[in-house]
């Protein structure tokens, strides 16, 4: 069973600390918290990570496998950001995900817990909620989309999932 001390700094005193956090998206910062989030997803079941690094586990449906309940936040922060924004819905839903799994049983539609990639919009200035839109089904320009550092969004998250795909083989866990 997970925790919050699993996933936000709290002290001694079970205070959250206050220290800005800086977690753009599809930076080594966003890989080493994801890959936290990915090994306590896969206790419950298999993780997948789409075309823009949105990552998900779905909990099948019993009878009506063409519809879903989505529960979806996100992890990555403006800069000097707080540590509740965005992993707190994250947090939310993987425990509503643990308690589904351990009641044993299977809902009628499909439940997916959801990760969006790139929410927020510092790292491109302006362009916010992307990995959601992406879900929308918006047609995003990955190459016209570029990063305040001059890289475009296809090449930040061809960085973010070699990344991570480099942690998942080095933790030795599997992935879809």
């Amino acid at each position: 069973m997970t925790n919050l001390k699993d996933f936000f700094e709290i002290d001694t005193n079970d205070v959250p600390v206050k220290k800005p956090i800086n977690r753009n998206a599809f930076t080594l910062a966003d890989v080493q918290y994801k890959l936290k989030w990915i090994k306590a997803m896969q206790k419950l079941g298999e993780v997948t990570i789409d075309e823009i690094g949105n990552l998900c586990l779905t909990l099948p449906g019993k009878t009506r496998t063409d519809k879903s309940v989505i529960c979806l936040s996100h992890t990555d922060s403006v800069d000097n950001g707080g540590q509740f924004d965005g992993p707190l819905g994250v947090y939310a839903a993987y425990k509503t995900t643990e308690d589904i799994v351990k009641s044993g049983r299977q809902n009628a539609i499909n439940y997916k817990m959801i990760i969006c990639a790139c929410e927020e919009s510092t790292r491109f200035e302006g362009r916010a909620c992307l990995g959601s839109k992406f879900l929308r089904g918006d047609n995003l320009d990955f190459d016209a989309i570029i990063s305040r550092e001059g890289t475009s969004l296809r090449e930040c998250i061809a960085y973010f999932k070699a990344e991570l795909l480099k942690a998942i083989e080095k933790e030795r866990f599997k992935t879809y």
